[in-house]
């Protein structure tokens, strides 16, 4: 008690005391526990923070890939019926192209109304049809503009051409009406059909291959033809009994005409 007494004041503490040795291995001692203990609190905080971060970098990451994966969702399935309406038009679009059909039109005789005026115009418009065709078949969309533009024009002129004509031979007023009706709407469905190409909607000059189609078969035969043999007639360049008249046209030489 003595000894311990005499250590609690600093004063009396004294190196060479075999006591001091003792006290000072225990404080050591002492303060290597507390350093161990300090030292596995913070590795034991370390640990705890990497954890942490560990468990919100795998939170992130789930939620990045449920992101990723709703995105390309919302992208998808819209993507996904766009596609499928692009496919829906190009499938469209290519039943709309001709084929070697198209390339097969000539002027010749079953399109020719032997009137030499009106045959070298028609000629001429068949020939600018077929480049057109020429065109769409090889996607040289960049000439079609021009090309459809000269087609206006000459088909234009061709029917100013056959208007004063059957003012010239008198073709009869019923027959005339009828024809001039027919060109203002050949004349209207190709003017729509060029101011849709020029205003960028290119997809429309596809859609005219109809017309043209039409423009060939029904105007040059339907009602070109009869018109050329009663030009024919009424100029006197062949004889009656050698003019071959079809059954459908035969009202226009009739007596009463």
């Amino acid at each position: 008690m003595k000894t311990l007494f005499q250590f609690s004041n600093p004063e009396n503490i004294k190196r060479n005391d075999p006591t001091f040795a003792f006290l000072s291995m225990g404080i050591q001692n002492d303060l290597s526990r507390l350093q161990r203990a300090i030292t596995n609190q913070v590795i034991d905080a370390l640990n705890s923070s990497i954890n942490y971060f560990q468990m919100i970098n795998l939170i992130t990451l789930l939620l990045q890939t449920v992101l990723y994966f709703l995105t390309f969702l919302i992208v998808i399935i819209p993507l996904r019926s766009k596609l499928k309406k692009i496919s829906e038009y190009t499938i469209k679009l290519h039943k709309l192209i001709p084929d070697d059909a198209y390339t097969e039109i000539i002027f010749d005789k079953s399109l020719a109304s032997g009137y030499e005026k009106l045959d070298t115009g028609e000629s001429k418009i068949i020939d600018l049809i077929l480049l057109v065709v020429d065109c769409i078949q090889n996607q040289n969309m960049r000439d079609i503009r021009s090309l459809t533009t000269e087609i206006q024009q000459s088909v234009k002129q061709h029917f100013m051409m056959e208007e004063n004509l059957m003012h010239e031979v008198k073709f009869p007023h019923e027959q005339r009406d009828l024809h001039m009706l027919e060109h203002i709407r050949l004349r209207q469905r190709l003017t729509i059909i060029c101011d849709n190409f020029n205003s960028g909607q290119r997809a429309q000059i596809l859609g005219s291959l109809n017309y043209f189609r039409s423009f060939i078969q029904d105007h040059f035969v339907t009602y070109d033809k009869p018109f050329g043999d009663y030009i024919k007639k009424a100029t006197g360049e062949f004889c009656e009994e050698d003019l071959e008249i079809p059954e459908e046209h035969q009202a226009l030489f009739s007596p009463s005409v």
